[in-house]
């Protein structure tokens, strides 16, 4: 294990998530596990992303607040959060935010009552680069490098 410049990998990783507004979501409840794109935005490690409380990711996270994130060649491990309704005042920054990057993909869906806002604190990162896993462990601000 070789040590690295944690704020150096980590300004790799939030700018990887500023630049792509979708990311693979995974979630997994019971024996089922599934996996989707998602339209986001993030701030540093916090992801945001509506959706319907229909659907499968939505009742998963209920069940299971754990998931996984993929973005290119970047794998993220995190907690999600159901924060309610995007139209609540609690919510005003956090969709200040999406809608600043994601408005044409997000706004037309804010309008329906069953729609709610997500948001996950990313915990842990893992990248393959130069033929071996870069690790972001952000809760203990560490990087490292194996292989």
């Amino acid at each position: 294990m070789k040590n690295l410049d944690y704020g150096a990998l980590e300004q790799e990783v939030i700018q990887a998530l500023k630049n792509s507004k979708s990311i693979v979501l995974a979630t997994c409840s019971g024996n089922r596990v599934t996996a989707r794109q998602v339209c986001f935005a993030s701030k540093d490690f916090t992801i945001y992303f509506i959706t319907s409380k229909e659907y499968d990711k939505c009742k998963q996270i209920e069940k299971n607040n754990h998931v996984a994130l993929c973005l290119d060649n970047i794998q993220m491990e995190g907690t999600a959060a159901i924060k309610g309704h995007p139209g609540l005042e609690e919510n005003i920054s956090e969709m200040a935010i999406c809608l600043n990057k994601c408005r044409q993909e997000m706004e037309p869906f804010i309008k329906y009552k069953n729609v709610v806002l997500v948001e996950v604190a990313v915990h842990r990162a893992e990248l393959w680069k130069n033929n071996g896993r870069e690790y972001l462990d952000i809760a203990k601000g560490e990087a490292y490098r194996i292989g």
